[in-house]
């Protein structure tokens, strides 16, 4: 089982011969099942775009679901704050191009029913089981239910904290959203050898941790947390992972060629203004853009025997933030010494929850072996 952190992807990349990135590839496509968070929309502009993002509006053009397939995935977080950036047809595109490129999405979907149903995926050596959700999202892009009379809204599925206008210390799950999910993970395990939940959370805090040992303590085998933008801890609850954060997968945000009028405006960039101009303008994603951690993360390989993780890789990833050619953005494996840099700062934030990581210089990868 591999896990991949979020992929905001804007380019086809089959035609790329970089070693270092078809090496990736290769820890990619040896795995039984490969999964990432899609962060992004993949539609042709039928759509239109909402009055809010999630920072930019994603575009993904169809031949990449093609080019992801190709790369060896073949099941997709969709739950997060970029699906909704074109609306429900932006929602409705995405599982079009994915399911003709042979790719499944979990959490996203044509109603609620279809946005939190556990996705599956059956292999030789077992079935895997995914349900996807995220606390981060604009409000009106959260899918709704259907019901006799009245067809639900296609959006995301959401695990809802309470409203920002009530005062709260720490921050509750709306009862509704956590319960829900918490029952789809029960079915995902009644019916899979392995079980994922994935959540994706802009918020972090305690509420998340205790909300991840429960979706274990429900059937989930691995919680797969990701937002951040950088590498967190791994913590083991039970003897299963919590992956916190493995950092981002694809960060292409700039290299997206075209953004509606709101996001020009809201720069008072006027109507002459490219992409390019936009991107590069003080104030548009600048914080991220120009950060480091947001252009690193890690692959995640648990190996599974006798229903159990016996043991997890993580393979350090370089999103080549240097890089000033078309080339920033896209993944390859991480040379040895940034490799050793991103294990390490995993390793020092995993230690606080009591989770040990080796870092073996030979093969530049971190290591957890259980007994």
């Amino acid at each position: 089982m591999l896990l991949a952190g979020d992929a905001l992807i804007a380019r086809p990349w089959s035609h790329v011969h970089d070693a270092a990135f078809l090496a990736m590839l290769g820890r990619i496509r040896g795995a039984d099942v490969s999964i990432a968070n899609l962060e992004t929309v993949i539609h042709e502009f039928r759509g239109f775009p909402q009055a809010d993002s999630g920072g930019t509006w994603a575009h993904t053009p169809p031949e990449v679901a093609k080019d992801l397939r190709w790369a060896g995935f073949t099941l997709l977080s969709h739950a997060n704050n970029h699906a909704f950036d074109y609306g429900s047809t932006g929602v409705l595109e995405t599982h079009q191009h994915a399911a003709a490129a042979g790719l499944m999405l979990a959490g996203s979907g044509s109603d609620l029913d279809a946005a939190r149903a556990p996705r599956f995926v059956y292999t030789a050596n077992g079935s895997v089981g995914l349900v996807a959700m995220s606390a981060t999202f604009p409000h009106y892009g959260r899918a709704s239910r259907s019901r006799a009379g009245s067809t639900g809204r296609p959006g995301l599925n959401p695990l809802r904290l309470q409203p920002s206008g009530r005062v709260i210390r720490t921050p509750q799950l709306i009862q509704a959203d956590s319960d829900g999910n918490l029952s789809a993970i029960v079915e995902a395990a009644r019916q899979s050898d392995c079980t994922i939940a994935s959540v994706h959370a802009h918020t972090r805090g305690k509420w998340l941790r205790s909300y991840s040992r429960r979706l274990i303590e429900h059937g989930a085998d691995i919680v797969f947390i990701h937002g951040p933008h950088e590498v967190g801890p791994v913590e083991l609850y039970g003897g299963k992972p919590i992956f916190h954060s493995l950092g981002d997968f694809v960060y292409e945000s700039e290299q997206m060629t075209r953004q509606p009028s709101d996001a020009y405006d809201r720069l008072g960039l006027g109507d002459n203004a490219s992409a390019r101009d936009l991107f590069t303008t003080p104030g548009f994603l600048k914080t991220l853009d120009e950060s480091r951690a947001a252009y690193e993360g890690c692959l995640a390989t648990c190996v599974f025997e006798g229903g159990a993780v016996r043991q997890i890789r993580l393979d350090p990833i370089d999103l080549q933030f240097d890089d000033r050619t078309d080339a920033r953005g896209r993944p390859r494996a991480a040379d040895p010494a940034t490799g050793q840099r991103i294990i390490e700062a995993i390793a020092v934030k995993s230690r606080r929850l009591g989770t040990r990581i080796r870092y073996d210089t030979i093969g530049n990868f971190g290591e957890i072996t259980f007994a």
